[in-house]
């Protein structure tokens, strides 16, 4: 029997054929794909004596495929192991962009970037409590400015070094309006608004691209060249000798438990703790709900590095992006990821029926208005939103989650109503199916009340096109990210002939479709510490000989930050490039 995998939440369908819908998220069949075509690795995990190589990568995404092949490559004998059944990890979940300044890409279309002004809007965004462009280091401290110094002067030769090997060639993501894009936060004044740092690998066919392609192009290379990737292998334990170096990592297989010793260098690539509860208790201050991260991404490394003396650092913070909150408690190891507020004629709203973001900002950005505290109330009014459209988005946006599964009436999780009374009583009746998960959350009395206000202003700003609460539409991301032609326009002229807003249109007065966010995350971004030179500190900012990190598993150089779409798998590259060489000197 057939197994199809659905790229949107992973989900497996066993048949001859794929399903018409996926029966988790709504996608529609055209976005599954034979489980064959995820790379096939070696699944060699019987011999239980030690075993001796260079360089020890832990984890099989972009991070720790980028330092295997850097390794490989510099002539060390390398050794990939993966606690997942598949390679890839969160990467294959993405959407294969890496943001790396001042790339080749940029230089072959005549863009000319500037690395000092790259590295101060990293600092301003960064670090928006320390930052000042008068003082030394932009007023931030010495080790993290020179993590992004050190980003910046690196990225590009990841970049050249994978085209040069022939893994692969990249290229810029373009927005719709076919221009290159722009940064996450290119509304801050130290952006300097350059565009194409943003890019992905590059087809024969010019082909798009997703995450378990990138994901393919890198193991595929590895294997050529003889690099094994072991499966079902978790790291379980940190080996040190008399002089506390990192000798090697104690592994645990189907088959036993053995050592792997490496004399050049231990790195780690292994995800967040996305999947862990007890650690997003103990550290997260926003309560997270599902999102993409995969779903062996439980937070081993914090476990094994915190055991010798490492230094944790950003572990409230996360890559973030809102769930779709159902979706969650029906699979809470899918992909329930809301990246796109799509169409131009949708708003968000708290329990109280008003709005309270720019929807059209990052996800990342967005997602934190979740963790906002009524100082007076004494509760997070924002702890649930309340995603609103009208039919003509619902129609015409169809096919971007969570608008998916055919009829809008028959989307996954969907709530209706003829009216924004009719829509507040179904929603207060979901809301009551899910009091148990949602610890009694309820709408406030006047939320229809509110709601109806809402409307009406947000209907208003179309006139001059002026969103007069969150200014949506007033800068390039907006208008070029998360608002774009409709997917299916079925009889509609967009956008609109007298619109003076690309993103703003008036919300029709029924039906009207409800969909509950949450806040989740792409995966959290805390963990050990680094250096420049990608090593693990301890506790007096010693570098721990032999030990080496980059990706999720160690403490974001961006700490909140989310520079530019790509910038999660671009760590991830930098670090494991950093690592292999530092290890082989």
């Amino acid at each position: 029997m057939k197994k199809w995998r659905c790229l949107i939440c992973n989900y497996i369908h066993e048949g001859d054929s794929p399903p018409d819908i996926c029966p988790v998220c709504g996608a529609s069949s055209e976005n599954f794909v034979l489980v064959e075509d995820d790379v096939e690795v070696s699944k060699n995990t019987k011999k239980l004596d030690d075993v001796f190589v260079d360089f020890l990568v832990v984890g099989s995404g972009a991070a720790g495929l980028s330092a295997a092949i850097v390794a490989k490559n510099d002539g060390l004998n390398v050794l990939v192991i993966e606690k997942g059944e598949v390679a890839g990890g969160t990467t294959a979940r993405s959407g294969a962009r890496y943001w790396i300044p001042n790339n080749r890409a940029q230089k072959r279309s005549g863009i000319e970037d500037n690395l000092d002004d790259a590295i101060k809007y990293m600092c301003r965004y960064s670090f928006p409590n320390d930052f000042n462009e008068d003082k030394e280091f932009f007023g931030i401290d010495e080790l993290s400015f020179n993590l992004i110094k050190t980003y910046c002067n690196t990225g590009h030769k990841v970049v050249d070094l994978f085209a040069d090997i022939g893994l692969m060639e990249s290229e810029m993501q373009y927005s719709w309006k076919r221009l290159p894009q722009v940064d996450y936060m290119e509304t801050i004044s130290e952006n300097k608004k350059y565009r194409g740092r943003t890019i992905m690998p590059k087809t024969e066919k010019g082909e798009s691209v997703r995450g378990i392609d990138l994901v393919n192009f890198m193991t595929s290379w590895l294997l050529k060249n003889n690099v094994e990737i072991r499966l079902n292998t978790s790291a379980e334990e940190i080996l040190q000798n008399d002089d506390k170096e990192v000798i090697g990592i104690s592994v645990k297989s189907p088959d036993g438990i053995y050592n792997i010793y490496a004399n050049k260098g231990v790195y780690f690539g292994s995800g967040g703790f996305s999947h862990n509860p007890e650690l997003m208790r103990r550290f997260q201050n926003i309560p997270s709900y599902g999102g993409c991260a995969f779903t062996e991404n439980t937070g081993d490394f914090v476990r094994m590095a915190e055991s010798i003396g490492a230094k944790l650092s950003n572990m409230n913070n996360a890559y973030r992006t809102q769930a779709l909150y159902e979706g969650y408690l029906n699979n809470p190891t899918g992909v329930n990821s809301v990246f796109y507020i799509v169409g131009d004629s949708t708003i968000q709203v708290n329990k109280y029926g008003k709005r309270v973001v720019n929807e059209k900002r990052n996800y990342n950005d967005r997602t934190l208005i979740h963790g906002t505290w009524d100082a007076v109330k004494g509760e997070f009014p924002n702890k649930f939103l309340f995603l609103i459209m009208d039919s003509r988005t619902a129609s015409n946006w169809q096919g971007m989650p969570p608008i998916v599964g055919g009829s809008a009436e028959k989307m996954p999780f969907v709530i209706c109503g003829s009216d924004v009374d009719d829509l507040t009583k179904n929603i207060e009746k979901r809301l009551n199916t899910l009091k148990d998960d949602t610890n009694n959350f309820e709408l406030d009395s006047n939320f229809s009340k509110n709601l109806k206000e809402t409307i009406k202003n947000f209907n208003s700003y179309y006139e001059d096109g002026v969103d007069k609460e969150f200014n949506r539409g007033a800068s390039e991301y907006d208008n070029e990210f998360f608002t774009f032609p409709p997917l299916s326009p079925k009889g509609i002229t967009w956008p609109p002939k007298d619109s003076k807003n690309l993103s703003i249109y008036p919300i029709e007065d029924g039906p009207l479709y409800a969909f509950i966010l949450s806040a989740g995350t792409l995966d959290t971004n805390g963990g050990p510490m680094i250096n420049e030179r990608a090593q693990i500190l301890d506790f007096n900012n010693e570098p721990v000989v032999g030990l080496y990190g980059g990706g999720n598993c160690i403490a974001s150089p961006g700490k909140a930050a989310y520079w530019g779409a790509g910038a999660t798998i671009g760590n991830g590259m930098v670090w494991g490039y950093i690592a292999a060489k530092d290890a082989n000197k």
